[in-house]
């Protein structure tokens, strides 16, 4: 992580400190380096109840769901061997 609401970030301590001081239901600006290049995305903060919440209906929600269908084994075709 590069910097997170125009703040340079050195640490994973210094960003936790950061997004403490932010207020649940705020936005953090994160830039960040992946794959040679600088990216950059906004995320909205939650808090820990929610979290727990939606955790909870994503559950319950998996319970419900039909179970998948089962695949049936296929052969694996043989292959000559080089001549």
């Amino acid at each position: 992580m590069l910097s997170a609401n125009g703040q340079k970030i050195t640490s994973p301590q210094q960003l936790s400190r950061l997004i403490i001081d932010c207020a649940a239901g705020s936005d953090l600006n994160v830039v960040y380096w992946r794959n040679g290049a600088e990216h950059s995305v906004t995320v909205k903060l939650g808090d820990y109840n929610t979290l727990l919440e939606l955790q909870k209906k994503a559950a319950e929600g998996k319970k419900e769901e039909a179970p998948a269908p089962k695949v049936p084994d296929m052969p694996i075709p043989e292959i000559p061997a080089p001549e």
